[in-house]
C-alpha cells in the first residue's frame, strides 16, 4: 500500500519537479525549446531503464536544468566522477552534445577502491540506514560502458579517463562548468574536490549523489579542510541531510542528491528580508498643528505593530505642539527637534536623515492611520520580498474629523502620475530604505509638491510598487493646509510635467498622453470593481457634482 502511495505522490508532484526544466528561459541560449526538452525528458526516462544506474531519471533532469542554465559564453566542460555501467554518463552526454560541450568522465572502470576504515561505513540518517562499501563494489567495465553510450547517448563528445581519481585527476587541468560525482568514499570525494574545485567556474555547480550521507554532507561545512586543501570557505551543501526533495524517500521527499555553488553571484539572488523585525521609520512634519497632532501621534502609538520609530520635526511651533511631544516622548519610539526649517520638504528630509529603519514612510500631523496599517504593510513586504513600494487608499475627513470622502488608487504607473496626477497617497505610501537611498531627499526648491516629484522620481526608477486595496489612512481636509495653495499646486505641477514629459511630444501629443492616462486609470479602476468611484469621477470633471471643500 505504502508504494502505491508512494507512485501516487511522486505522478502530482512531477509537474513541479520538473517546472524549472520546462521554463522557457531553460535551454535559450543554446537554442534548446521546448519541442528538444521533451525529447530529451523522454530519452532520460528510457534511458534509466536500458542502463544499471544509482541515479534518478528526476536525479538527471535537475542535473540537466542547471547545466542548460549555464551561459553559453562561459568556457568549460562537463565532469562525471564515477560511472558505474553508464547510465548516468548517456544521459549526460545527450546534454552535451544539444550544448555544444565536451563530457569527461573519471572512473577506475574496477570498482571502487579498498576503503579506508572511515569509508567502510556511512550513516544515512534519513531512512535509518547504514551503507557499506568493499573493494570491487559498482564496477563497471570501461568497454561496456563505452558500448551503452555508443548505443543510447552521444560517444562522440566523451573522453575517459581510466584509473582512481588520485591518479588521473591530477594531471587534468581543464576549466570546468559542472561536476557530478558518485563516487561513494568520502576519500574519493575529497581527491574530486581537491582537484576539480579549483577548476570550477564561478557560480558554477558542483553536485554530489552523497549528499544523504554524514560523512560527505559534513564535509562540504568543514571550514577547517576547506581551508587546508584549498585556500577558501566551506561551500555548504543544498541538500544535506536528505538530499533534494525529489522522490518520495519513506515519510518525506528526499534524494541522494545535493549541490555546491563554487562563489555564488550574490547579486543574483532575490533579497528577503526577516520582516518580522522590519522598523518602521515614521517621518511627521509639523509647525503649528498642535490641534490635530495627538491624534497624528496616537494613531502611531496604538498600532499593533511596534517595531516603530516616530520621528517628528516640529518647524519652531509656537502652539501647544511642544507640550504633546512631551506628554508622549518615553511612552513609545518618539523622536522630535523643533526648530526653524526651510519648508515642508526641509522638515522631511531633516527626519528622514534621522531615520534608522528598513521601511520608511512620512505622514503630516494633521493626518492619521487606521488601526493595523503597519501589520498589513509588514506583512506585504513579508510575503513579497521582490516589493519596494507599498500603497494603499484613503479617506479623507474634515477638520472635525468627519469622514467626507475616499481616494481609491490602482496599480502605479510612471506614466499616469506625469500625464494624469498624483496618483499615490502620501499619507498611505510606505518603502524600503534602499529605495530612499537611491533618490537620495526630496526636492526642498517645491513649496507644495515635493512629494509628486519625489513618487514621479520613484516610479521611473523601475521599483516595484504594490497596491494594497485596505484604506490604511486618514487625509484631513481644512483650511490653511498648504495643500490648498490651489495657484502655487498648479504651478508646481506643471514645472515637474514639463521636467519629466516626453520632450518630442507635440502640443497635441501631450493632450492625448493625457487622455490616455486619465483613461487607462479609468479603466483600471473599473476593472479592479470601482464602477461607482468612476462615475462620480465623471459627474465632478463635468460640474455635475462637487468635490468637497
Amino acid at each position: 500500500m505504502a508504494k502505491i502511495f508512494n507512485k501516487i505522490a511522486m505522478i502530482f508532484a512531477t509537474p513541479v519537479l520538473t517546472r524549472d526544466y520546462f521554463s522557457k528561459k531553460t535551454g535559450s541560449e543554446y537554442g534548446i525549446g521546448l519541442w528538444n526538452k521533451i525529447i530529451l525528458f523522454i530519452k532520460f526516462r528510457k534511458n534509466i531503464k536500458r542502463v544499471s544506474c544509482a541515479s534518478s531519471f528526476l536525479e538527471h533532469l535537475k542535473m540537466a536544468t542547471a547545466i542548460l542554465n549555464i551561459p553559453k559564453n562561459l568556457e568549460g566542460v562537463v565532469v562525471e566522477c564515477g560511472a558505474y555501467k553508464g547510465g548516468s554518463t548517456v544521459n549526460l552526454s545527450l546534454l552535451c552534445s544539444a550544448c555544444g560541450r565536451r563530457l569527461k568522465v573519471f572512473d577506475s572502470f574496477e570498482g571502487l577502491p579498498d576503503p579506508e576504515q572511515e569509508d567502510k561505513a556511512h550513516l544515512v540518517f534519513g531512512s535509518r540506514e547504514i551503507h557499506a562499501y568493499s573493494k570491487g563494489a559498482f564496477k563497471g567495465v570501461l568497454e561496456e560502458v563505452k558500448e551503452n553510450v555508443k548505443k543510447y547517448g552521444d560517444l562522440s563528445v566523451c573522453d575517459f579517463y581510466k584509473g582512481y581519481f588520485k591518479d588521473t585527476m591530477p594531471q587534468f587541468k581543464e576549466k570546468c562548468v559542472f561536476v557530478f560525482e558518485d563516487a561513494d568514499l568520502k576519500e574519493s570525494i575529497e581527491d574530486c574536490l581537491k582537484n576539480l574545485w579549483p577548476l570550477l567556474g564561478d557560480g558554477c555547480y558542483f553536485y554530489t549523489h552523497e549528499a544523504q550521507h554524514l560523512e560527505t554532507a559534513s564535509l562540504f561545512f568543514d571550514n577547517e579542510w576547506w581551508n587546508k586543501n584549498l585556500n577558501s570557505k566551506a561551500p555548504g551543501l543544498v541538500g544535506a541531510g536528505n538530499g533534494l526533495g525529489i522522490s518520495v524517500d519513506g515519510d518525506f521527499f528526499g534524494g541522494s542528491t545535493g549541490y555546491a555553488i563554487k562563489n555564488p553571484e550574490k547579486s543574483s539572488f532575490t533579497e528577503k528580508p526577516q520582516d518580522s523585525q522590519l522598523l518602521v521609520s515614521i517621518i511627521t512634519p509639523t509647525f503649528n498643528r498642535g490641534e490635530f497632532l495627538e491624534k497624528n501621534i496616537l494613531s502611531i502609538k496604538n498600532q499593533n505593530y511596534k517595531n516603530i520609530e516616530h520621528i517628528v520635526t516640529d518647524g519652531g511651533s509656537t502652539d501647544n505642539s511642544l507640550d504633546i511631544l512631551k506628554k508622549y516622548e518615553g511612552t513609545y519610539n518618539l523622536k522630535w527637534v523643533s526648530e526653524k526649517d526651510n519648508g515642508c520638504a526641509n522638515a522631511m528630509n531633516k527626519g528622514f536623515k534621522m531615520a534608522s529603519g528598513d521601511i520608511f514612510c512620512w505622514l503630516d500631523a494633521d493626518d492619521y492611520y487606521l488601526p493595523g496599517t503597519l501589520e498589513k504593510v509588514v506583512k506585504i513586504f513579508q510575503n513579497n520580498p521582490n516589493v519596494d513600494v507599498v500603497f494603499g487608499d484613503i479617506f479623507v475627513c474634515n477638520a472635525n474629523g468627519k469622514i467626507i470622502d475616499f481616494i481609491r488608487h490602482t496599480d502605479f504607473s510612471a506614466d499616469t502620475a506625469i500625464y494624469e496626477g498624483m496618483n499615490v497617497s502620501t499619507q498611505a505610501i510606505f518603502w524600503r530604505k534602499k529605495v530612499h537611498n537611491m533618490l537620495d531627499q526630496l526636492d526642498e526648491k517645491y513649496l507644495r509638491c515635493a512629494d509628486y516629484d519625489f513618487f514621479v522620481r520613484m516610479g521611473l526608477l523601475g521599483v516595484k510598487f504594490f497596491h494594497s486595496r485596505d484604506f490604511l489612512s486618514v487625509y484631513r481636509h481644512h483650511k490653511g493646509q498648504i495643500s490648498r495653495s490651489v495657484k502655487l499646486r498648479q504651478s508646481e505641477e506643471k514645472t515637474i510635467v514639463e521636467k519629466y514629459k516626453d520632450r518630442n511630444l507635440s502640443r497635441f501629443g501631450l493632450r492625448l498622453k493625457k487622455v490616455q492616462a486619465l483613461l487607462r486609470r479609468g479603466l483600471h479602476l473599473i476593472k479592479q470593481g470601482d464602477i461607482y468611484y468612476v462615475l462620480r469621477g465623471i459627474l465632478r470633471r463635468t460640474g455635475i457634482i462637487k468635490k468637497y471643500e
